[in-house]
C-alpha cells in the first residue's frame, strides 16, 4: 500500500505541476498579447505623420503641457485684472454721459467767450 500512496502522490503532484506549468503558458501567452497589443498601438500613434515627414517629439510633450499650464494661469490672472481693475460697459454709461457733457459745456462755453469777444471789437 506503501508503494501506491506513494504512487498517487506522484500522479498527484505531476498534475499538480502540469496545471502550474499550463496557467503560465497561458499567462505568458496572454502578456505577450498585452505586450504586441500596446507596441502595435503605440507605433500606429506615433508613426501617424511620418508618411508627411511629421513626427512627434515625444520628449517635448511635458514642455508643451508645462507651457498649457502656463497659459491657462495668465488666463486666469487676466480675468482676474478684468474682474478687479475694469468696469463694465452698464457702470460706465452714467460717468460716460457726466463727463461728455462737462465736456461739451466747457467747450461750448469757451467758444461763446470767443465769439462774444470777436463781437465786441
Amino acid at each position: 500500500m506503501d508503494d501506491k500512496t506513494t504512487l498517487a502522490e506522484s500522479n498527484s503532484a505531476e498534475a499538480v505541476n502540469a496545471a502550474a506549468v499550463h496557467a503560465e503558458a497561458i499567462e505568458k501567452a496572454r502578456v505577450s498579447q498585452i505586450e504586441a497589443a500596446v507596441s502595435s498601438a503605440i507605433a500606429q500613434f506615433f508613426d501617424r505623420g511620418v508618411q508627411e515627414k511629421r513626427y512627434i517629439d515625444v520628449g517635448r510633450i511635458p514642455f508643451i503641457c508645462d507651457d498649457l499650464h502656463g497659459i491657462h494661469e495668465t488666463l486666469n490672472k487676466i480675468e482676474d485684472k478684468l474682474d478687479e481693475k475694469y468696469v463694465t460697459k452698464e457702470d460706465y454709461r452714467p460717468v460716460k454721459a457726466i463727463v461728455y457733457g462737462a465736456v461739451g459745456l466747457i467747450l461750448t462755453s469757451v467758444m461763446i467767450a470767443l465769439i462774444a469777444l470777436i463781437i465786441r471789437r
